[in-house]
């Protein structure tokens, strides 16, 4: 099973592969929208009954140009800790 940091570092490296500046590059998203219908992924993907899912991160090339992509600065949108602590860094 690959760790949390090989995990992270798989979401990094697509984070970074989708760019406008990166032509034909692979996106991801983590998602939990599978959960309503869990039975019939877990039977296409082949995943055995007794084992949960809780998120997915399907990969795939995007079919059209979602870019340039504009973000709020972290301190914004993200808190630590409690609301309203901005997030350190």
């Amino acid at each position: 099973m690959p760790s949390a940091s090989a995990a992270q570092a798989f979401i990094r490296r697509c984070r970074i592969s989708f760019s406008p500046v990166v032509p034909s590059a692979l996106g991801t998203v983590i998602t939990t929208n599978h959960i309503r219908c869990e039975g019939e992924v877990k039977a296409l993907l082949g995943i055995p009954e007794d084992v949960a899912t809780w998120a997915l991160m399907p990969v795939g090339w995007p079919i059209d140009n979602f870019g340039p992509l504009t973000r709020r600065p972290l301190a914004e949108v993200a808190h630590a800790d409690a609301w309203g602590t901005v997030w350190p860094g």
